[in-house]
């Protein structure tokens, strides 16, 4: 096995593809809200909202007023809807919310939505439900959820990944900690990207509720690097797809426990994998389109394991997935 690893990962370095630009992308620096965007603002909210410092900042006002929904959006269209995988990446400061005591029954969201059009695909935010022991990073889609606590004032630096099943994943690195898993399947093309801010209700002698919240930074679109997809079920046979590989290139499908590995020395030095030990399950090699396929069954026993793949031409890791 050890001659195994040393071949493969002393093969030649390949001619990588060249990155794709991503579909949306902002930096929020120059202090003017970038053309790409259109915001959506009702003007009985009495917010303070403007691109400055390097953030694009959300700030309430401290009188109280009364309506029944507070929201502010920006969106951004995309001109050809992302179909097949796409990558999130986006960096979110936030500080703790006031004057919002328990069992207010308010909800204060910070988040960036994905829209088809037709309805929305999937959401992440930051949720505070009162002004003592934070919130959480919440990721939904149609067909599931996952949570992460977080500090009461911090930041996250979150990316989401949708591989070319469907399934999305996420990690995190925040305030929280480090954080990472899957929160379900969402197929339909993505249209739209919308960072907003909304309460779930609003009582107007209850306020002020919004403290400073900035995006310091946010890119939407295809993929950077490759994606590894799975069809089927554990136990049982299981299909692993790999896409956006180094064309005629090897990747290295590892396994074991989630949790995280850095290669110290030597070939791809630095490459860090979401995995705890990992294990080389199989080599495979990629087409001239860098796609790549294996068909296994498994055992009971691997249900729950993670895998993940490198690519060994550009030593980039794949997405992670449970099997």
């Amino acid at each position: 096995m050890r001659m195994l690893i040393s071949a493969i990962l002393s093969l030649a370095l390949a001619a990588a593809p060249a990155p794709q630009a991503p579909a949306v992308a902002d930096d929020f620096n120059d202090g003017v809200l970038g053309s790409q965007w259109t915001a959506m603002f009702d003007p009985l909210q009495f917010w303070t909202v403007y691109e400055g410092l390097g953030y694009f900042n959300f700030e309430g006002l401290t009188a109280p007023f009364g309506a029944n929904q507070e929201q502010f959006i920006i969106e951004a269209g995309l001109g050809s809807p992302i179909a097949g995988a796409f990558e999130l990446n986006f960096r979110l400061v936030w500080e703790e919310i006031s004057s919002l005591p328990p069992g207010s029954g308010v909800t204060l969201t910070h988040v960036v939505f994905l829209d088809s059009g037709l309805g929305e695909i999937a959401r992440v935010g930051y949720e505070d439900v009162d002004e003592f022991g934070g919130g959480a990073l919440v990721f939904t889609s149609p067909h599931g959820s996952a949570s992460v606590p977080q500090a009461a004032a911090g930041d996250a630096t979150v990316t989401v990944l949708r591989d070319g099943s469907g399934q999305l994943t996420f990690s995190a690195v925040g305030s929280g900690g480090s954080a990472s898993g899957g929160f379900g399947l969402a197929a339909a093309p993505v249209a739209f990207l919308r960072l907003q801010v909304e309460h779930s209700t609003l009582c107007g002698p209850c306020g002020p509720f919004l403290e400073p919240t900035r995006f310091d930074w946010v890119e939407f679109g295809a993929p950077s690097g490759p994606i590894l997809s799975k069809s089927g079920s554990c136990p049982g046979p299981i299909t692993l797809d790999v896409n956006g590989a180094t064309a005629n290139g090897s990747v290295v499908i590892l396994y074991g426990t989630a949790g995280s590995t850095t290669k110290p020395t030597g070939f791809c030095a630095g490459t860090t994998v979401a995995i705890s030990n990992p294990q080389v399950g199989a080599t495979l090699n990629a087409n001239g389109s860098g796609t790549a396929s294996l068909t296994v069954n498994l055992p009971a026993g691997a249900c729950g394991r993670t895998v993940q793949g490198v690519d060994v031409g550009t030593c980039t890791p794949t997405n992670a997935i449970v099997l």
